[in-house]
Parts: structure tokens; sequence; C-alpha cells
């Protein structure tokens, strides 16, 4: 484990809940504090952390690819090229609801989801917004998405769990719908019609987590991501934990709370295995607040030590 340069003074006091992507070639980019502009930060691993980009935000998505840093500001997403750090194209999604919640690349395409802010396990309907890079307008939109509050990217698509967590749905860059049945119980009274979450594809698996509502239970269910077939067998997991995979592993951040730690230790990053739960010993940060959440394909988190930021790369 190692620290890349930090981003000095970056705020007033230490940040949590910090927005953060990564592009395929490991360079880790975090928005900054709320301001006009709001700076967006580049930490590469080679050079000092340097200024991305200043937008008007606030900045509510990032995503990167080879080419493009994305940024989501309110309903538009706008790409800037890392090259010279000018705007190649923005798509405003006209008649989404809310604002772009989350944004990922899945092959040759960037996907948005946009939700409603503090709506809370309502259910009030979002949308997508699948994206080519280099054209000028969206490819599609699919709206009335009711309970969306997380997208994993595949390599041809995306997944997601709608319709009170009934059903698992694969979009692919190609137009296809694909929807098959979660075939899980959910107490909707207790859990809320948004329990059922996809998270990430591992090794050809859907990782969907189902959070029970009763403190931080929950569990883990894969689904075979060209059929959809399942659920696998329930894996045991923390509402309180994230989940990453990378081409170097799967990793998964928590405390003392979850298990992932040992008691004496605050927060902490573990392999992570869909047969057998967590693998080794865990990777104490070497800090009390984390300001992101994982990130991949190389493992990283951004942490914070008073008005610093550290990039923590995990190896």
């Amino acid at each position: 484990m190692f620290a890349d340069v930090a981003i000095t003074g970056a705020f007033d006091a230490a940040e949590t809940g910090l927005i953060t992507a990564q592009g395929p070639d490991g360079a880790v980019f975090v928005a900054g504090r709320p301001a006009s502009p709001q700076i967006v930060w580049a930490v590469d691993g080679v050079r000092p952390a340097a200024i991305a980009e200043h937008v008007t935000g606030p900045v509510t998505a990032l995503a990167a690819d080879r080419a493009n840093l994305y940024i989501g500001v309110g309903g538009t997403v706008s790409a800037y090229s890392r090259v010279t750090g000018n705007v190649v194209h923005s798509w405003a999604a006209n008649g989404m609801p809310g604002a772009v919640a989350q944004l990922v690349v899945a092959g040759n395409r960037l996907w948005a989801l946009y939700a409603v802010s503090g709506d809370g396990l309502a259910g009030a309907p979002g949308g997508l917004v699948e994206i080519d890079p280099a054209a000028a307008a969206p490819v599609r939109t699919i709206s009335q998405l009711t309970g969306v509050f997380s997208i994993a990217p595949g390599s041809v698509g995306v997944y997601y769990v709608t319709k009170q967590s009934s059903q698992l749905v694969e979009q692919t860059n190609d137009g296809r719908s694909v929807s098959k049945p979660t075939r899980q119980h959910v107490d909707l009274e207790l859990s809320g019609p948004s329990a059922i979450q996809a998270i990430a594809v591992v090794d050809g698996r859907v990782v969907l987590q189902h959070n029970a509502g009763q403190g931080l239970d929950a569990v883990l269910n894969t689904y075979d991501a060209t059929t959809l077939a399942g659920p696998s067998a329930s894996i045991p997991f923390s509402a309180a934990e994230e989940l990453t995979s990378t081409p170097s592993g799967t990793f998964v951040i928590g405390d003392s709370d979850t298990n992932v730690c040992a008691s004496s230790e605050q927060t902490c990053v573990r392999r992570f295995s869909l047969a057998a739960g967590n693998l080794g010993a865990a990777l104490a940060l070497p800090t009390l607040s984390v300001a992101s959440a994982l990130t991949g394909p190389y493992p990283a988190v951004v942490v914070a030590v008073d008005s610093d930021l550290h990039v923590v790369r995990i190896s």
C-alpha cells in the first residue's frame, strides 16, 4: 500500500462522501468542495496532484475512459478531453427526472443513471441514458425506472434491479433489453422496494446486494451475466460495506462493526471472494476519515487527513 501525492489544503476540514472516479490507466479524479467554479482534481501516481477541470457545479457523478473525463452536473453530462481539457460534447437528457446520480463506462458506451434526490426508499421513477462518446446526441433514454439507485457495468452493457426489487435487467450497448425475476423475497415494509441493487460484475456473475432493513444485515447473491440465471446461495455481507471488483481481485472496505477489521482498527480493506467471503489479513487504512468509495480498475481509496486528501493505492 502507498499513498500518492496529496491534494493539499483542498478542504477546510476532513471530508467524507466525495465523488471520485478512476480511468483505465489508474488516474483518479476527485471532485473538490462545491464552489463556483468547482475543481475536479487528477492524481495519476506519476506527477503531483493537478487540477483537471474547473466546472460550474455541484458535481454529482464522475467517470473516465482513456480519452475523456465525464462529469455530471444536474441533468447534464459533459465530456472533457483528457489531453486538452476542452469540452468535447455535452448531453442534456430532456425529460429525465432528478439529476445524474451515477456514471459508468461499459465497453464503448457511457451510461448515466438519473435519480430523484432525497426520495429514499419511496421508489420515485428515475431513468437511464445511453451515450456514445463520439456522438452529439444520446443513443437512447429509458424512463420510468423505479427503485434504481445503482447500475453495474459489464463489458457490453449495464445491469440494474427494478419493480420493487423483483426484476433484474440487462441493457446492452446494441439496444437489447433482457430481464429475469430476481427470485428473492423482499419484505417491502421492513426493507423497502429498493432493497436489492446491482453493485458489480465479477467473473461473469452479476452481484446483487440485498439489504434486510435491520441494522447492517445484508446478503449478496449472484446471477449469470449472460443468461441472468440465479440466484446463487446467499453470501453474508453488511449494508455498511462497499465491494469493488478489479483486475487484481475483488476487495471490500468496512470496519470492525462489519467484521472486515479487528476491533482496534477503524476502517480496513480486505480481499473478498464470492465463494468464501473475507480473505486474508485486513489492511488498516492510515486515517479515520475515508473520503470516498473504493474505486477500480486499480484498487484505490481517497482518505482525508485534516484538510488534505491522499489517494491510497492497494496492491
